[in-house]
């Protein structure tokens, strides 16, 4: 009697995929999902903007393949993709991550300007902040 071994190769599939857009406030946490199956078993990485992400303080890639960020900065805001491979192929999936945070006035107006009567003024003021910043300018 011959007794045959027959192993199944399959290429990974993202069976669980991260959401297309992510906005959290700035130092809240959020985890994005990832998850794949195929054989032999897929390995998980996660690129910020085409670069490799590695554990740190403030990112731990999950054991289910989740990337968990803890206390967002604005330096984490960009696009995140989850790259699955194994021997017979690989696939990926990208989700955007917008933080938003309060704004901030980063070039105040001149605290004194001089104009004569009948002249133009040009206040500026340079402000960061998430996007749509609402300015109101208010006198005295």
């Amino acid at each position: 009697e011959i007794k045959t071994t027959i192993i199944v190769l399959v290429g990974p599939t993202i069976v669980s995929f991260p959401r297309e857009t992510y906005v959290v406030a700035l130092g809240r946490s959020v985890t994005l999902q990832c998850a794949a199956s195929g054989f032999p078993v897929p390995q998980i990485t996660w690129l910020k903007d085409g670069a490799l992400v590695r554990n740190s303080r403030t990112l731990q890639l999950l054991t289910d393949g989740s990337l968990f960020l803890r206390s967002v900065e604005a330096q984490d805001e960009g696009e995140y993709t989850c790259s699955v491979k194994n021997s017979v192929g690989n696939a990926s999936a990208s989700a955007r991550l917008t933080i938003l945070y309060a704004p901030e006035i980063i070039a105040p107006v001149s605290p004194r300007l001089n104009a004569s009567t009948g002249e133009t003024v040009v206040l500026r003021c340079t402000v960061a902040g998430s996007s749509p910043v609402v300015y109101r300018w208010f006198r005295d």
